[in-house]
This record gives C-alpha cells, structure tokens and sequence, in this order.
C-alpha cells in the first residue's frame, strides 16, 4: 500500500471521526486550541489510555467489554476490553488531530517514515526513539 492511500485513509477516518464527536455533542465544531482545550484532550486521551492499562491489571483485556450487553442488544459486535479500548484511544487520537489541525496522514505516512529511517546522518537510536513516535516523525519531516 502506498504512501498516499494510507495518508487518505487516516484523514478520512479523522474527518469522520470529528464529524460524529461534534454530532454527537462531544466537543464543538471550533476548538480555540488554548492550554485548557489542550488539557481537555490530553487528559480525555490518557483515560482511554488508563482504562486499557486497568483493564490488563484486573485481567479483563480479552473479556468482553463492561458495554457487550448493550452492544449484544442492538446486533452489534461484542468487543472485548483491549478492542473497545484500543478503539477509544485510536478515535481519541484521531480527534484530537483535527481539532489541532495536524494533518494525521501526511505524518503517520510510510514515505515520511522511511525518509527518515534512511537519513544517514541520525543515528540507529535515534531512529529507533523517533519510530515508536508520530510526533517525532512529525517534527522529523518538516
């Protein structure tokens, strides 16, 4: 899969994502992006986080999640902990890009990656720290 299509596909899933967020009252259409709007989604990211980390600690991570009835009752796929979890954080995550205006594909992309995987004047750690990192990836490719 290239480059591009994987770049499409995340901004198309956050565009989603935010879209439904806003529908569904989770957050205004305009966020101001001050340090409290940052902490909010700081902070709403770090649960999900949390709740995956709880859940491996109770032993839980592959029962079905604390929602499996309601989903049973509406004729939807039971998830199980790591699954609703790992979901809520990718979501998270994916709003969090729109609301700050970061454009996920172009630093989540393959090329971007490999780019810097392949520079010779950074070092295997520092390309090992800087690939378990978006963020980094992000600032590397600028």
């Amino acid at each position: 899969m290239n480059a591009e299509v994987i770049a499409n596909a995340f901004n198309e899933m956050s565009e989603h994502v935010e879209a439904n967020t806003v529908d569904k009252g989770f957050r205004p259409q305009t966020v101001a992006q001050s340090r409290e709007d940052l902490a909010t989604f700081t902070a709403n990211l770090h649960g999900e986080v949390s709740e995956l980390w709880e859940a491996y600690r109770g032993g839980k991570l592959h029962e079905p999640c604390d929602k499996a009835e309601q989903m049973r009752a509406a004729g939807l796929l039971v998830l199980t902990c790591a699954e609703e979890e790992l979901a809520d954080i990718i979501i998270r995550a994916l709003d969090t890009a729109r609301a700050l205006n970061v454009d996920i594909g172009k630093t989540t992309s393959s090329s971007s990656r490999a780019t810097f995987m392949e520079r010779s004047d950074v070092s295997a750690p520092q390309r090992a720290r800087a690939y378990s990192s978006s963020a980094a990836m992000a600032r590397c490719s600028r």
